[in-house]
């Protein structure tokens, strides 16, 4: 479109933050995409992303783990190569580059940038064992599923520290039950009750 310069990052900086920028424009709403790529492309705009918390990366749809493909051609990882994966991305993701990188990422105007950044590591390191071609998605996936191939491998479901301090889950609360009288701090530090935020005949 005959951008230069400067411009370039400008003009890509408002293709990110369209939908933001017109929260009432449908067109642009349905415009707007995020898209990742797992087994499928998962297309989302800005309300659904907030409503599922599609966090392909870390291994997560919603509040659910991903679950691992089945398909006959699938590059199988054995457990010790995929514990040294995992222990890998564990180290990168601690690195100065990668906070660097998601720093700049979201300076350039993209919210979700740790996301790339993530998917970045995790194929780097598909890549330093030896990975390649259409080998390397498999074995990212597997990476993200670790969680659930070994559900009682104490190890791996330690070694990642999206599983390891994850701590988002469903919850036990259901329409109609009372509401839990917890403990809250204001931006003050000033500490209050949740039940007393909302009248009695709300607690429910």
């Amino acid at each position: 479109y005959g951008f230069k310069g400067e411009r370039i990052q400008e003009v890509a900086n408002l293709m990110r933050v369209a939908h933001r920028e017109y929260p009432g424009d449908h067109e642009i709403q349905k415009l707007s995409v995020y898209s990742w790529r797992n087994e499928n492309v998962l297309r989302l705009d800005n309300r659904q992303l907030q409503k599922k918390m599609c966090h392909i990366s870390s291994g997560r749809v919603g509040y659910q783990y991903l679950h691992p493909r089945r398909r006959k051609e699938m590059t199988e990882i054995p457990r010790e190569i995929l514990i040294k994966l995992l222990a890998e991305e564990e180290r990168l993701v601690f690195s100065e580059e990668y906070l660097t990188r998601c720093d700049d990422l979201i300076l350039a105007g993209d919210p979700n940038g740790y996301i790339v950044a993530a998917q970045e590591v995790q194929t780097q390191v598909a890549r330093r064992f030896g990975f390649t071609g259409d080998q390397l998605k498999d074995v990212v996936h597997a990476m993200r599923t670790a969680q659930v191939q070994y559900p009682d491998d104490e190890e791996i479901q330690k070694l990642s520290v999206y599983v390891r301090e994850n701590k988002a889950h469903m919850g036990n609360l259901r329409v109609g039950d009372k509401v839990p009288d917890l403990l809250l701090t204001d931006l003050d530090l000033q500490e209050t009750n949740l039940r007393d935020l909302v009248s009695s005949s709300a607690w429910t």
